[in-house]
């Protein structure tokens, strides 16, 4: 599934007739993402196809934050590039104040502890995709890598902000908040560079947190441990001997809790790759019909 799109004009001219008829016809573009190598490694098909996946329209998306200088854009450096396009622009221009430390109304009620949690998972985050980007361009002049350097900084700010109103913004399940729990910012780090908008990644990843990550960002991890404990009865029954051999070797199902909460996004440092599993899970069980 590591084809580029090029390799496969077919399937892309195939994924953009679905995506121009209406009403599109989900089932046939999840089985593209599903079964087609290739299907969607364009960056500008992923942050067409996404929207339609998770059942958002991209075009009502609004960016509810106070414009400054540093969350124009999105807040990611004024481009939509995305790891591994093979041409990732500079930021356009200087950015020499100081974000405003405001927080978004959906945030106003989250706990300081979750609040201080957040900004922890999101100082960790994205840096190895940063690594990865200054490694493909290592002829940068100096003034593009500290603009480069400060992109990355609004990309992290940028996902602070996206977490916060997520998980602070009220369901409308008898209107109980989302928990926020570590391994989220990795899934939505993946959609923040997917699509270089704030709104969008907003809009896109409260989709898929009522859509598929509902019991991991429940009070308790109950639902997901039951879900854990069909793991190894699923590969028996696509693989018997693989199955018994998991069974037998005493070898708990929880060591697969990583993969599932943050779909592969903590483990996987390919971004194709991660893109890859982020794009089937958004095809999975639970998603819009």
């Amino acid at each position: 599934d590591m084809e580029s799109s090029a390799a496969c004009p077919h399937i892309s001219a195939e994924v953009n007739r679905l995506l121009l008829t209406e009403p599109i016809p989900l089932d046939a573009l999840r089985r593209i993402c599903l079964e087609q190598p290739g299907g969607l490694q364009s960056p500008s098909l992923r942050r067409r196809a996404w929207p339609k996946l998770l059942g958002v329209d991209r075009f009502q998306a609004v960016d509810r934050w106070p414009s400054s200088r540093s969350s124009r854009s999105g807040g990611v450096g004024g481009t939509a590039t995305t790891p591994g396009d093979g041409g990732d622009k500079e930021e356009k221009k200087e950015d020499d104040e100081d974000d405003d430390p405001s927080t978004s109304p959906a945030a106003g009620g989250l706990d300081q502890e979750i609040r201080a949690l957040i900004g922890r998972d999101v100082a960790r985050s994205l840096h190895h995709h940063e690594r990865a980007d200054s490694a493909r361009h290592p002829a940068r002049s100096r003034g593009g890598r500290r603009r480069c350097a400060r992109a990355w900084v609004g990309r992290r700010e940028a996902l602070r902000r996206v977490l916060e109103a997520v998980v602070g913004e009220e369901r409308t399940e008898g209107g109980r908040r989302l928990n926020y729990y570590q391994g989220f910012h990795d899934v939505v780090a993946v959609v923040l560079l997917v699509c270089g908008d704030f709104a969008l990644t907003r809009a896109l990843s409260g989709a898929a947190a009522g859509l598929f990550f509902r019991d991991t960002m429940a009070p308790t991890f109950e639902h997901v441990t039951e879900a854990l404990g069909a793991l190894w009865p699923l590969v028996g029954s696509r693989d018997g001997a693989l199955g018994r051999a998991l069974k037998e070797s005493g070898v708990s199902p929880m060591v697969a809790l990583p993969w599932l909460i943050t779909w592969f996004a903590h483990d996987v440092r390919n971004f194709r790759s991660v893109g890859c599993c982020s794009r089937v899970g958004c095809c999975s069980h639970g998603a819009p019909t």
